[in-house]
C-alpha cells in the first residue's frame, strides 16, 4: 500500500512544480492557452486575471497537485497490483489431498 501513497505524492510534487514553472515561465515563450489549462487544471480559477505569486504558491499550486495526486492514485494502484502478483508464490500442497 505504500508503492500507492508513494506515487499519489510524486504525481502531487510534480503537479504544484508545474503550476510554480508556468508561473515562472517567461512572457515571451507564448504557451498557448489550452496547453496551459492541461497541464494546469487549476488555472481555470484565474482565466481573466494574472495570479500573484502567493496565490499561485497558496492557492493554484495545491489544487493542481491534488489533480495530479488523484491522477497517479491509478498508477499507483496497477503498479502495487502487478507487484503483489509477481511476488507470490505458489502454494504448497502436503501431497496427501487432505485438509486438516
Amino acid at each position: 500500500m505504500r508503492l500507492i501513497l508513494k506515487t499519489s505524492l510524486a504525481f502531487a510534487a510534480v503537479g504544484y512544480l508545474v503550476a510554480l514553472g508556468l508561473y515562472f515561465a517567461p512572457l515571451r515563450s507564448h504557451i498557448p492557452g489550452g496547453i496551459v489549462y492541461a497541464i494546469c487544471p487549476a488555472a481555470y480559477l484565474t482565466i481573466t486575471v494574472d495570479p500573484s505569486f502567493p496565490t499561485v504558491a497558496l492557492i493554484l499550486g495545491p489544487i493542481n497537485a491534488s489533480v495530479y495526486g488523484v491522477a497517479g492514485l491509478p498508477l499507483g494502484l496497477i503498479l502495487w497490483f502487478e507487484n503483489r502478483l509477481l511476488k507470490r508464490e505458489p502454494r504448497q500442497h502436503s501431497g496427501t489431498g487432505l485438509v486438516r
